[in-house]
């Protein structure tokens, strides 16, 4: 699940100033832009933090003609487009654009629009808006139009870029402060273009930023124009500046942290295009380029700022990423990269960038440890399982970790939590939850089975992740996710060699499986039985009142893989022809269902499964129900982790609530969006007491609160109450030497006000209360172990977090034979066991004259390194470049 948007490792603010200006439009409506600043502490104001100081505002000019610069908040918008479409979502036309706006919605903020727009289907977004990026955590929601206008119209009217503070000390020549403007990487301004964006910009910036603004180049062809400028002495050609001008060279800044291994690819003049880069490669770029190629890291020559695209993907997917000043420069990383020399990036916020030569020996055995078994989802008796079931009497009947294990396959991973929060004494889960079973997906998929046999074993199938994203997603929807000519050169040619008649032609024609399964009409008797058994569960509710399906897949919150955000959840009304809002008409049952079955075979979903490793015909998609959210009735929306700690930490249980006012979620949120929400811990010390602390705001709420002292101690009690319920059920079939003593569990909920779920006329409503919607730990599991390591009798907890086993077989003068196992864990994998340095020492039976000399002494056995591990143990024996 991805946290709030955070500013990169080493990120200095700037000095403390006022908030930002607000500025209203002709209509009233403030969209978070304003056309000038008095000061340039009103400008940095509207600026996003970054590297040693750097602020960052984006800027968009829909007139390069004529004036009317809107200087956007970039601490509310991360991205140009965003504020493109959050003005037509809201109503207001976006001058430059001859686009129609909807009215009848307000969002109040850029998470509220995502929100609102994972609830549909791609082809019921409105305008041109398309996902672009990919996968649930990093996708962002994109608007080609914007950039049609910004960068590709003829003649070019708008212009859009960043305004970004270099601050002198950091600059290779010191000074005072330094203002540039950058542009888009893809943008090919003339000259002209060139004079306008200093003119436009000069009239609304304050003459103390205007009078030393510059244009930093970022592409070869903004180069050739600046040289052309500065060859002929043309207007603004003395107020052209490079990074590495900027820069001291090697200067280096970490902006995601990790170690990598992968083949150097260098992307540049005289290297290769990025869209030649794969998910294997450390991928060296001599700019900043506007998007993030599949890498295993990326290092740019040019410094990262804070509103980098690439930044912000880089630490989304968890890779290396770091900026070094003049690596495009340096002859033996051009040699290594034009030869694809394997090596290890290893990037740190303390150590720095280290980029190591390793043999191709070593590389090929790092290859050979990624080979990871192939995790299968137990197989289910269909005809054995109900269509549906009551999670609220099933949860009576749980008591072991082997019950919640036999029922995952059946009801899915979300639903096996909610028997959980249900039989958990004191916790308010939402009421009346029922079970659509993997039996009624299993049924349906099973007449378009044969298509997916024949797209899982196609050889360009498995080896292109553009055709899979075309067989999955349908051309539309793939042109969102790749949109480079290679990519489509792919596409075209798959689609050549697979015309209409064939299977997978028949599967492309179909608009992609996706669409082929959500299309095909539920049995008529399935849909029959399962809408008998929720009216009759829900049947008291007001007809206005949507039920939410949400997607309860049987390979999440499995062993080592929670799959969170990788599935559709939807609203279905159980009489949608009933409906206020006409556009709630189309939303039936049935609908709902199949969207949420089809999201098991989105383009995302599975390529995070081919990354685990996992079958991905032996799960299936089953559906949790209950009363959907009541944006109205809700008061605020959070997550909320809990630990309990190992026994040495001086606190015993921690926990950390991220909390936003109303509907806005802080569980599904964009990974660019920059809305922040209230952080508070709460802490329980050892002697009992609790201890309340808070380290942020919502940015939506400033100013005030989300949540009172009491509500968070609330929160807490409950989440007690399944945390020592979960290490209860988990230890009662442990040996007592294997039993762990920690846990973390993650929650989301919300506060409701009274009336919700909203019941028909005349029946009591419900009260406002504390929801907890939703359970899972976020332990890590012992799949990647192998059976030796998780033979040993030595706490669960320890073993998970294990990055390096040793086992020493000893014998001594008399003969005797001892032997001890040797664990140290992870420091990183929360929480920390402590014995990353000194190890937890086990003793073990011998194993005879196999494991040791027969003289006295000992041998040392490694029985397990982590793929970080492995990676700095070849680091090390290995050359720097």
């Amino acid at each position: 699940m991805p946290g709030p948007t955070t500013s990169p490792p080493g990120t200095v603010a700037p000095p403390p100033i006022a908030d930002p200006p607000h500025h209203f439009d002709e209509t009233g409506f403030d969209d978070h832009t304003v056309p000038s600043v008095a000061s340039e502490a009103e400008l940095l104001s509207l600026a996003r933090p970054g590297l040693r100081g750097q602020a960052t505002v984006k800027f968009a000019i829909p007139d390069l003609r004529g004036g009317g610069v809107h200087l956007f908040d970039s601490n509310f918008y991360a991205m140009h487009d965003e504020w493109y479409w959050f003005r037509l979502l809201n109503g207001r036309r976006v001058p430059g654009s001859s686009t129609e706006p909807i009215a009848g919605r307000a969002f109040r903020s850029v998470s509220e629009v995502y929100a609102w727009a994972g609830s549909l289907d791609a082809d019921e977004l409105p305008f041109d808006l398309a996902w672009i990026e990919g996968r649930e955590s990093n996708r962002r929601l994109y608007s080609p139009e914007y950039y049609r206008l910004a960068l590709h119209s003829e003649p070019r009217t708008y212009g859009v870029g960043s305004l970004i503070r270099f601050p002198g000390a950091t600059t290779a020549s010191g000074g005072p402060d330094r203002w540039l403007f950058e542009l888009e990487y893809s943008d090919s301004p003339s000259t002209e273009d060139i004079v306008r964006f200093f003119e436009r910009l000069t009239e609304v910036l304050p003459g103390e930023v205007a009078s030393r603004l510059e244009w930093v180049i970022r592409s070869p062809e903004q180069e050739a124009l600046a040289e052309g400028m500065e060859r002929d002495g043309l207007a603004y050609g003395d107020r052209i500046v490079r990074y590495e001008e900027l820069v001291p060279a090697g200067q280096t800044d970490v902006t995601s942290e990790g170690i990598a291994a992968g083949r150097l690819l260098y992307v540049g003049e005289g290297g290769a295009e990025l869209s030649a880069a794969r998910p294997t490669d450390i991928v060296i770029v001599d700019r900043v380029p506007d998007w993030l190629p599949p890498a295993s890291a990326l290092i740019t020559a040019a410094p990262q700022t804070a509103l980098s695209h690439v930044s912000l993907l880089a630490r989304n997917r968890g890779i290396p990423s770091a900026s070094r000043v003049g690596i495009d420069s340096d002859p033996a990383v051009r040699q290594a990269a034009r030869v694809r020399a394997p090596a290890i990036v290893r990037a740190s916020a303390t150590g720095g960038l280290e980029i190591v030569l390793i043999t191709e020996s070593d590389y090929r055995s790092w290859q050979r440890r990624q080979s990871v078994t192939i995790a299968r989802v137990p197989d289910v008796d269909v005809s054995a399982i109900p269509l549906i079931i009551d999670l609220s009497e099933l949860s009576a009947s749980i008591r072991t970790e082997a019950d919640l294990d036999r029922w995952r396959p059946v009801i899915g991973g979300k639903s096996t939590g909610f028997l959980t929060l249900l039989s958990t004494p004191g916790v308010t889960p939402p009421p009346t939850p029922m079970a659509i079973t993997v039996k009624a997906y299993v049924e349906h998929l099973r007449t378009l089975e044969p298509m997916v046999h024949e797209f899982l074993v196609d050889p360009d199938f498995v080896s292109h992740a553009q055709v899979r994203a075309l067989v999955l997603e349908g051309r539309e929807d793939f042109e969102s996710l790749f949109s480079t000519e290679s990519d489509r050169a792919i596409a075209d040619d798959f689609t050549e060699r697979h015309p209409p008649g064939s299977v997978i032609g028949d599967i492309l024609a179909a608009g992609g499986f996706k669409r082929a399964l959500r299309d095909q009409p539920i049995a008529a008797a399935t849909l029959a039985e399962i809408t008998t058994s929720l009216s009759a569960r829900f049947g008291d509710y007001a007809v206005g009142e949507g039920l939410r399906f949400r997607s309860s897949s049987s390979v999440e919150d499995i062993e080592g893989f929670n799959g969170a955000g990788l599935y559709d959840s939807n609203t279905g009304y159980l009489h949608p022809e009933s409906q206020v809002d006409p556009d709630d008409r189309g939303e039936s049952i049935e609908k709902a269902i199949a969207k949420t079955w089809a999201s098991y075979w989105s383009f995302e979903a599975f390529e995070e499964r081919l990354l685990e490793h996992i079958d991905h015909l032996s799960g299936a998609m089953a559906i949790t129900v209950h009363a959907r959210s009541d944006d109205d009735l809700e008061r605020d929306n959070g997550v909320a982790t809990m630990t309990i700690l190992p026994a040495q930490s001086d606190v015993g249980v921690e926990m950390t609530i991220n909390v936003h006012p109303g509907s806005t979620s802080v569980a599904n949120p964009d990974g660019q969006d920059p809305q922040t929400p209230e952080v508070i811990g709460v802490r329980e010390h050892r002697d009992g007491s609790l201890e309340v602390t808070r380290s942020a705001g919502s940015t939506l709420s400033p100013g005030a609160d989300v949540l009172t002292d009491a509500d968070a101690q609330e929160l807490f009690v409950q989440m007690r109450s399944i945390a020592d319920r979960w290490r209860r059920r988990t230890a009662a079939t442990l040996p007592a030497a294997r039993r762990p003593s920690t846990l973390i569990l993650d929650a989301e909920f919300k506060h409701v006000e009274r009336g919700w779920p909203i019941l028909a006329p005349g029946l009591t409503p419900y009260p406002s209360r504390l929801v907890i919607k939703q359970v899972r730990t976020l332990d890590p599991g012992l799949r990647r172990l192998p059976d030796a390591v998780r033979a040993i009798d030595a706490p669960g907890d320890v073993v998970a977090r294990a990055r390096r086993v040793e086992r020493d077989d000893c014998v001594d003068a008399e003969g005797a034979r001892t032997a001890v196992v040797r664990m140290f864990t992870d420091p990183l994998i929360a929480p920390d066991m402590g014995y990353s340095t000194d190890p937890l020492t086990i003793t073990v039976p011998p194993q005879g004259s196999t494991g040791a000399t027969t003289r006295a002494g000992c041998v040392t056995t490694v029985l397990f390194a982590s793929d970080a591990e492995a990676l700095v143990e070849i680091l090390e024996r290995s050359t720097p470049i």
